[in-house]
């Protein structure tokens, strides 16, 4: 999901995702932590710093939408690259393969279909 380019790579996608981890973990405010101590939050944010940079080609929206039209069309040239890049990931998480979290992490079926 992840190409070898200068910045947008999986290292940089490991580092968003430790710091993201860390940061829940250091929250103290018990308001704030009553809502990042649940684990399907945890989950959400963990697989969001995952994720959030999958298949990125290592140029800016702008570039992206003129070397790649079709993708611009398919988000009207609106966060082409993010969108993407939540596409795949959602792809991915709904492949048979993750059946077992896909029970997990959702209550029923229909929340998925």
């Amino acid at each position: 999901l992840y190409h070898d380019n200068p910045f947008h790579n999986f290292k940089h996608a490991s580092n968003v995702c430790t710091n993201a981890n860390k940061m829940m973990n250091s929250i103290t405010d018990q308001d704030i932590f009553r809502r990042t101590s649940d684990p399907l939050t945890q989950f959400a944010v963990v697989f969001s710093a995952l994720i959030h940079d999958a298949d990125h080609v290592g140029v800016p929206n702008m570039i992206l939408m003129k070397e790649r039209p079709r993708l611009a069309a398919l988000y009207q040239n609106k966060s082409c690259a993010e969108q993407n890049s939540v596409d795949l990931a959602w792809n991915l998480l709904m492949d048979p393969d993750f059946s077992k979290l896909q029970e997990t992490i959702f209550f029923t079926k229909a929340e998925f279909i």
